[in-house]
C-alpha cells in the first residue's frame, strides 16, 4: 500500500510499514529534530512541517497512518531567541492522554492531542481505504481534569470514524510479546471502508502452551532464548545468564522491575538505571546506553543521531549542542516513537488483510452505553477509569442513524496483548553496554525515597545503588551471624567504641564494638570477611558492629573513638539523636556492656588482693605452705599413680582477644587427692 504518514516523529511507524513491504509517499512532522532524522533516514520523500497546511491527501494514498501525540512536548526554535553562540529551544509541557497523569486534559482540552482532528479533516476531504492510528493506553481512560470528568479520548476517535463511514477495531499490543525487554504497551486502531479491520488486528492471537520450545526459536544475534514472554513468566522459570533489574531513579511508587525495563518516555531515559546481580547480595549499577535504548525499540543503532546539530537554512551561528544535550534529545525522541516490531507486525497484516478471518465475534459483549463508565458516580474508583475495554470493534451499521451507530460496538475479553509467539530476550541475555556511570546524587535520592516508602526491592539492587552513591556498605546481619553474636564471650569481646556514620542526612557517632582482624578473627562472621577489600589490613581497619540496628562494616582505625572517654561529651553534643529509638537502644547496650566490663575487672582485682592478704597471714603463722612435705598413705591409687603435671584451664580455646574483659586463665590441680593427706 502507498502510505501517507502524519505526525511521523522519527519514523518508527513508517520504518515498520516499509519493512513489511509498504511505501511511504508523504510524511508530516513539525519538530525540527525529528525532521532532520526523517531527512537522513527517508531521503527523497515528500516532507511537510505543518499538518494544518495539508489540504488533501495524495490521490494514490491507500493507507493513512498517524501516531498523533499523547503529550505536549512542544519543542520549536524561536529565531528571536537564537544568539550567535547557541540555539535556545522554547519548550512547554502538559499531559493530554498520557498514563502518568490521572488529571490529564484529554482530547478536548489537550493542546497537542487535539491535533488528531486534522486526521478526520483530511479524511472528509478524501477518504482512503485503510486508516491506522497509534497512541498510549491512556487513550482508553477517563480524564479527571476540570469539574466534570471527560470521556476517554478513544470515544471521540471511534465516533469520528463511524461518522465517516469506517468500521474499526482497536487492541492493546505489548512490545514484550515481540521479544524485546521493554514494557511498552500501545493502542492500535485499524479502520476500513470496505474490509474487516478485525481480520487485521484481532484474528492473530498467540496461545502458547510450551510449543515455543519445540519451535526452536533461538539463534539470533542478541541471545538464544527458547521461550516466549508468556512461558518466560510462567514457572518453572528459565534463568537468564544474568539477573538484571531496572530502576527509574525519579520513581518512588513502583518497585524495580527484573528482566525488563519500564516504558521509555520523553523524560526517563537518562534516569533509567540497570543493576546487575553479582551474587551474594552484591550488585553493579550502570546507566542505560542510548544505543541499547534504540535496540530495545527495534531501531537500528544510531538511528536518532542525526537529530542534532540542527541545520537551519540561512543561519550562520553555531548549531552544535553539548554532548549531554544531544543525548537528552535522542532519549526524548525515542520516548515518543512507535516501536518497529509492533509497526512491522501490523504492516504485515495489512499487506494481506484477508488472509486470516476473525472467528471470535460470538464472544463479543455489546456496549450498553456509548461510553462505558458513564453511569459510574465514583470517579475515584479505579474500575471506573478503566471502564473502556482494551479490545473492541464496531462493524458499523451505516443504515442506522448517526446517534445509534454505537449500538453495534462490541468488547472482547481475554484477548492477549502478545499477538505472536516470539523468543523473549531478558535483560540478562541482552547485549548491554555497562560503562555508563550513574549520577550519585540521583541514585542517593532514589534509594532514600524507596526505603522511606517501604518499596520492596532485591538486595542486589539496594547494594548496587549504594555502591553507585559511594557510601560505605553496611551489610544486614543474617540470622546465623546474629546467633553468633549473642554468646557471652562475644558480648565481652572487642573494644567498645564510637563509630562515625550518618543517620539519614545527619553525621553522628554511633555506639558499637570494634573487632581486630588478627586477634578477633574467629569472631568475625564469614559475610564480614567477604566484605574485606584489598588494602584493608589489621593495622588500618577494624570490623565495627553497630549496636541497635544489627549492621556492620569495616572502618578505618583513626576514625574510631573510645567509648568510655568520649561518652559524656558525645551525649551532650548528640542530644538531637535521642529522638531515634535505635540510637537510644544502642546507648543502653553500650552502657550495659561498659558496666559489666568495669564490674568484672574490679571484682577480679579485689579477689586477687584478698587472696594475697590471706596468704601473708598464713605465712606468718605456719610458714610457707608450699615448702611443707605432704604425708600420704602410700597404698591408695592416688599415691601409687605417677605425678601429674599442672594443668592450665583457659576460659576459651580461642586466642585471647585484645580489649577483652575476661580473666586470662584459671590455674589449679585436679580434684583427685589422697584421703590421708595431712598438712602439719
Amino acid at each position: 500500500m502507498k502510505v501517507a504518514s502524519l505526525f511521523s516523529g522519527i519514523g518508527g511507524l513508517d520504518l515498520g510499514l516499509e519493512e513489511a513491504g509498504h511505501e511511504v509517499i508523504l510524511q508530516v512532522e513539525r519538530d525540527p529534530h525529528c525532521v532532520q532524522v526523517l531527512q537522513h533516514r527517508f531521503p527523497g520523500r515528500e516532507l511537510h512541517t505543518d499538518v494544518a497546511g495539508i489540504h488533501a491527501l495524495p490521490p494514490e494514498t491507500e493507507l493513512l497512518a498517524a501516531g498523533f501525540p499523547c503529550q505536549v512536548w512542544t519543542s520549536h526554535l524561536c529565531l528571536s531567541h537564537v544568539t550567535s553562540n547557541s540555539l535556545t529551544p522554547q519548550k512547554t509541557f502538559s499531559q493530554d492522554v498520557s498514563m502518568v497523569n490521572p488529571t490529564r486534559p484529554g482530547l478536548q482540552r489537550g493542546r497537542k492531542t487535539g491535533l488528531c482532528s486534522h486526521v478526520f479533516r483530511l479524511l472528509r476531504n478524501r477518504k482512503v481505504p485503510w486508516v491506522l492510528l497509534e497512541n498510549v493506553p491512556g487513550l482508553l481512560l477517563w480524564h479527571l481534569s476540570g469539574d466534570q470528568p471527560q470521556e476517554p479520548a478513544i470515544s471521540y476517535v471511534v465516533e469520528e470514524l463511524e461518522n465517516l463511514g469506517y468500521s474499526w477495531a482497536h487492541r492493546v499490543i505489548s512490545l514484550t510479546g515481540f521479544g524485546l525487554p521493554q514494557c511498552r504497551r500501545r493502542v492500535f486502531i485499524v479502520a476500513s471502508l470496505h474490509g474487516d479491520p478485525r481480520d487485521v488486528l484481532l484474528s492473530a492471537e498467540s496461545s502458547c502452551k510450551g510449543q515455543c520450545i519445540d519451535l526452536n526459536l533461538g539463534g539470533n544475534d542478541i541471545g538464544a532464548p527458547q521461550e516466549c514472554y508468556t512461558c518466560f513468566q510462567t514457572p518453572p522459570h528459565r534463568q537468564p545468564k544474568k539477573n538484571i533489574a531496572c530502576v527509574d531513579l525519579a520513581e518512588k511508587r513502583f518497585a524495580p522491575s527484573v528482566h525488563e525495563i519500564h516504558t521509555l518516555t520523553t523524560s526517563n531515559g537518562r534516569r533509567t538505571c540497570l543493576v546487575e546481580d553479582l551474587g551474594n547480595g552484591k550488585g553493579h549499577a550502570f546507566g542505560l546506553h542510548i544505543e541499547d535504548a534504540e535496540r530495545m525499540n527495534g531501531f537500528p543503532v544510531g538511528w536518532t543521531e542525526p537529530c542534532a546539530p540542527l541545520e537551519i537554512p540561512g543561519f550562520t551561528g553555531s548549531r552544535s549542542l553539548t554532548t549531554e544535550a544531544h543525548l537528552n534529545k535522542r532519549f526524548e525522541l525515542l520516548g515518543l516513537a512507535v516501536s518497529i516490531p509492533q509497526a512491522r507486525w501490523i504492516g504485515e497484516r495489512l499487506k494481506r488483510p484477508y488472509e486470516l478471518k476473525f472467528s471470535r465475534s460470538m464472544h463479543g459483549n455489546r456496549f450498553r452505553t456509548p461510553v462505558p463508565g458513564a453511569d459510574i458516580d465514583n470517579r475515584s474508583d479505579r474500575d471506573s477509569l478503566n471502564a473502556w475495554p482494551k479490545v473492541a470493534w464496531n462493524m458499523t451499521d451505516f443504515d442506522a442513524p448517526h446517534n445509534e451507530r454505537w449500538q453495534s460496538r462490541h468488547a472482547l475479553d481475554g484477548c492477549k496483548e502478545c499477538p505472536v509467539i516470539s523468543p523473549f530476550i531478558p535483560l540478562g541475555d541482552f547485549h548491554l553496554y555497562r560503562h555508563v556511570r550513574v549520577n550519585a546524587e540521583t541514585a542517593k535520592g532514589c534509594l532514600q525515597r524507596l526505603e522511606e516508602n517501604n518499596v520492596m526491592m532485591p538486595e542486589f539492587v539496594r547494594d548496587g545503588l549504594r555502591r553507585s552513591v559511594g557510601e560505605r556498605l553496611r551489610v544486614k546481619l543474617s540470622d546465623k551471624v546474629e546467633k553468633r553474636a549473642t554468646p557471652k564471650e562475644v558480648q565481652l569481646a572487642g573494644q567498645l567504641v564510637w563509630i562515625p556514620t550518618k543517620a539519614g542526612k545527619v553525621s553522628c557517632y554511633w555506639p558499637g564494638i570494634a573487632l581486630h582482624l588478627d586477634t578477633d578473627r574467629d569472631l568475625i562472621p564469614d559475610i564480614g570477611m567477604k566484605e574485606l577489600k584489598s588494602g584493608q589490613t589489621a593495622e588500618t581497619h577494624r570490623f565495627a558492629i553497630y549496636f541497635g540496628d544489627k549492621t556492620f562494616e569495616w572502618v578505618k582505625v583513626y576514625t574510631l573513638l573510645d567509648f568510655a572517654s568520649n561518652a559524656e561529651r558525645l551525649k551532650r553534643e548528640q542530644t538531637h539523636m535521642l529522638s531515634r529509638s535505635k540510637y537510644r537502644s544502642a546507648l543502653d547496650i553500650a552502657f550495659e556492656r561498659l558496666g559489666k566490663h568495669n564490674t568484672k575487672v574490679d571484682s577480679a582485682m579485689q579477689k586477687k588482693y584478698e587472696i594475697d592478704i590471706a596468704e601473708n597471714k598464713l605465712k606468718e603463722r605456719l610458714g610457707n605452705l608450699r615448702d611443707t612435705p605432704p604425708t600420704t598413705c602410700g597404698k591408695c591409687n592416688v599415691c601409687l599413680a605417677p605425678p601429674r603435671e599442672r594443668v592450665e584451664v583457659t576460659s576459651s580455646k580461642r586466642p585471647l582477644r585484645r580489649g577483652s574483659a575476661k580473666l586470662p586463665s584459671k590455674v589449679g590441680m585436679h580434684d583427685d587427692v589422697c584421703p590421708q593427706l595431712q598438712v602439719c
